[in-house]
Formats: C-alpha cells, sequence, structure tokens
C-alpha cells in the first residue's frame, strides 16, 4: 500500500507539472498552491521510502544484527529497491523544475537537499548491508561514524524544508493540513 501511495503521489506531481497555468513564454509555472503541493507530495513520498529504514524497525534491526556482527546481506535487495524508489522520487521532482514558480526556487532548492541527505542515508545503509559476513568492528567502525554524518545532515534538510514549506504556506496563503502521527 505504501508504495502504492508513493507512487500516486509522484503521478500526481507529474500531473501537476504537465497540466501547469500556460504561458505564451512556453514554460509554465505553477501556482503556488500546485507548488506547495508539488513539494509536499514529493517530500511524503521520500519520507514512506525512507522512514521503516530511518526511523522505523528495519533500520533498527539492520543497525542491531550489525552490531551482533550477524550476516546484513539479507537487507541488500529492500535497500536497493527503496533506493531505486527514492531516485525515482527525485525524478518526479526534476520533472518538474521549469514550473517551479520563480518565488518558490528557495523551497525547492530546499526539497532537493534533502532528496539528496534521504539518497546519502539509503547509500550509507547500503554500505552496511554489503559488509562480507565475518566483517570486523575495524570495518564496522567507519560506516557507523559515515552513517552518523549523513544523519546529522538528514536532520538539518529536513527541519530546513519543514520551515521553508511552512513560511511560503503561509506567504502565500496556501493552507496545509498537518497530519501528526
Amino acid at each position: 500500500m505504501k508504495t502504492f501511495t508513493t507512487l500516486l503521489l509522484i503521478s500526481l506531481s507529474l500531473l501537476l507539472a504537465a497540466c501547469g497555468g500556460g504561458t505564451t513564454t512556453g514554460a509554465s509555472k505553477l501556482s503556488s498552491s500546485d507548488y506547495l503541493l508539488h513539494n509536499i507530495s514529493v517530500w511524503n513520498g521520500a519520507v514512506t521510502i525512507i522512514d521503516p529504514w530511518v526511523s522505523g524497525d528495519r533500520g533498527q534491526s539492520l543497525v542491531n544484527d550489525a552490531i551482533a556482527h550477524k550476516p546484513l546481506d539479507s537487507y541488500k535487495t529492500a535497500l536497493g529497491s527503496q533506493r531505486k524508489a527514492l531516485a525515482a522520487n527525485a525524478q518526479a521532482n526534476a520533472a518538474v523544475a521549469s514550473g517551479v514558480p520563480d518565488n518558490a526556487k528557495d523551497l525547492d532548492g530546499k526539497l532537493s537537499a534533502y532528496l539528496k541527505s534521504a539518497d546519502a542515508m539509503m547509500a550509507a545503509l547500503e554500505r552496511f548491508a554489503a559488509l562480507p559476513n565475518g566483517y570486523t568492528n575495524t570495518e564496522l567502525a567507519p560506516l557507523a561514524k559515515d552513517l552518523e554524518t549523513v544523519s546529522a545532515q538528514l536532520n538539518v534538510d529536513i527541519e530546513a524544508l519543514n520551515t521553508a514549506q511552512r513560511a511560503y504556506s503561509k506567504e502565500h496563503k496556501v493552507p496545509m493540513q498537518e497530519v501528526s502521527q
């Protein structure tokens, strides 16, 4: 169901890009409300993909197994497919680049930075899963340090994007529906 929701959000973003208000200059720009909807849809799609690995059971299980020096190759396929889904989400965002309103360039940059950090996080987890059986703490330590670094950057980028989305919403009087979990 999560994969379907992600694909639905990406499709909606692409539809918004294709149906944006027309201009005579060739490149159509999305309205502020359509762009914010796109931005939040791409963000939500990415969160749906990475959340089980970043703050959920899948990621915790991977880290626990790594600490216990258990074989990690069972995580490779799942991480690889989720990283591909994340790349498709980033591609949906890139498809809308020409339609980003001039007043949303900063917000779009923050979304792009977040997507880059999310990919870096998934790549770091993939490096854990690629450890050979019988790995040592010497092999594990630099990966743990890297994971800590990319996790910190992801948190910075999440906060920056969230703040920018709220500010853009307020500035352009586009209501945002808050969902608490």
